[in-house]
């Protein structure tokens, strides 16, 4: 038994009704793209309303036939019990639900304090010193001001698109995307969404002050070739029926996130030259990233209080800024929405560079291509690096079936 065209058209139903009751009570972004075009939609009077309606779907024999339909439903049910719970599930019961992988912090010697040595090297080896990286970059790479910002990312993006060559012998249907500036303060440099093909890119003005050419580059890869790129082969499998409607409406809170998330990271290492300077944003990025999933881990298990999990960050990054640092905090442990979403970047990230500099080179653009045109969970896509040849990688811990199905016993939800 497969997910039925009903079921599939209800669920779609449900996420854009739940996306508009979320809007009008100043909620987090259920639905991020429309790639199915799905207007229909179920209104609903409050939150119990929903929490009600995903757990009746959730008792279909549909649903219990279908594992990623089944872990998704579930993982979104989670996240609004999150919500209504005011932020109290466990982080190591929330994670493996939402997300379908498990926090754990990463060897402070084996991997922080060597990627730090190497980001030094790489970052000296341009004249930028580790503890002046930001802005020392910047003056490598030049800035651009932050009104040209709309005009160089167009300028840049066919260009761009036909990168991605290298993987599919037709550079994918992705059109000019708007861009345009967001409102408000946070933490987020950028943010892609769309309908269908249409994607909308806006800038936080405020991130993006000083924006250097190199980090502007990277953005644009992340982007472009990873988010606009593998959600136009998305559109395309809806489209053609391949796929069922519901997949098309991507949630923030979803575990497809990590995938997403872990090819976009990857995309600004795969299409890029391997310079000096490349390498030196690379190496620096990576090291930042890893340091954050450890912050992340201290704030989020609480096994360090507020004041460690900030000294640990202010001690470990270049900038040591404490307004940032509690503004980080804040943005972490500030909604359910972050809670999930945040952690995905550092566990992907890693994973990715893990699986392309393991897997034999013959296999690398057979993976790449499978990132863009599947979908999978955390530990379907550490699986398939591991058949296409990657190592194992250590303090990686995707939460396999079995595991999620554990969670949601315990949440009285049981398949």
């Amino acid at each position: 038994m497969g997910l039925s065209q009903g079921l599939d058209a209800e669920f779609a139903d449900v996420l854009n009704g739940w996306h508009d009751l979320e809007q009008s009570l100043g909620g987090g972004v259920i639905v991020d793209f429309n790639l199915s075009i799905w207007q229909s939609r179920r209104p609903f009077k409050d939150r119990e309303e929903v929490l009600k309606t995903l757990t009746s779907i959730l008792e279909t024999p549909d649903a219990q036939s279908d594992r990623l339909f089944f872990q998704r439903v579930f993982g979104l049910r989670a996240y609004l019990q999150d919500v209504m719970n005011e932020r109290t599930t466990p982080i190591n019961e929330y994670l493996p639900a939402t997300m379908g992988f498990k926090l754990v912090p990463f060897s402070q010697t084996e991997i922080i304090d060597e990627l730090r040595a190497q980001a030094t090297e790489s970052l000296a080896k341009v004249g930028v010193d580790f503890n002046d990286a930001l802005k020392g970059l910047a003056a490598v790479s030049g800035q651009i001001l932050v009104d040209d910002i709309p005009s160089w990312f167009k300028r840049h993006f066919h260009e761009a698109i036909k990168k991605t060559n290298r993987l599919f012998p037709m550079a994918p249907d992705v059109p000019e995307p708007d861009v345009s500036f967001m409102e408000g303060k946070g933490l987020v440099r950028a943010s892609i969404s769309g309908i269908g093909k249409q994607f909308s890119i806006k800038f936080n003005k405020e991130v993006v002050q000083e924006a250097s050419e190199e980090s502007l580059e990277g953005t644009l890869k992340h982007e472009i070739l990873g988010h606009a790129v593998q959600a136009a082969l998305w559109t395309d499998q809806i489209a053609a029926g391949e796929w069922p409607i519901h997949r098309g409406l991507t949630c923030m809170a979803g575990f497809e996130m990590f995938q997403m998330e872990a090819l976009a990271e990857y995309s600004q290492i795969h299409y890029s030259e391997k310079d000096d300077l490349r390498i030196a944003v690379q190496d620096y990025n990576f090291y930042t990233r890893c340091v954050t999933n450890n912050f992340n881990f201290m704030l989020l298990s609480g096994e360090e209080s507020r004041d460690a999990a900030k000294r640990y960050y202010m001690d470990h990054t270049p900038w040591r800024d404490e307004e940032f640092t509690e503004r980080r905090v804040n943005h972490l442990t500030g909604t359910s929405m972050s809670r999930c979403y945040s952690p995905v970047y550092g566990p992907g990230h890693r994973l990715m560079i893990h699986a392309m500099e393991t897997m034999p080179e013959s296999s690398r653009d057979s993976f790449m291509r499978a990132m863009y045109e599947g979908y999978m969970d955390a530990a379907d896509v550490y699986d398939l690096a591991l058949r296409m040849g990657a190592k194992p990688l250590t303090q990686f811990e995707p939460a396999r079936p079995q595991e999620v199905q554990a969670i949601a016993d315990k949440l009285e939800l049981k398949a």
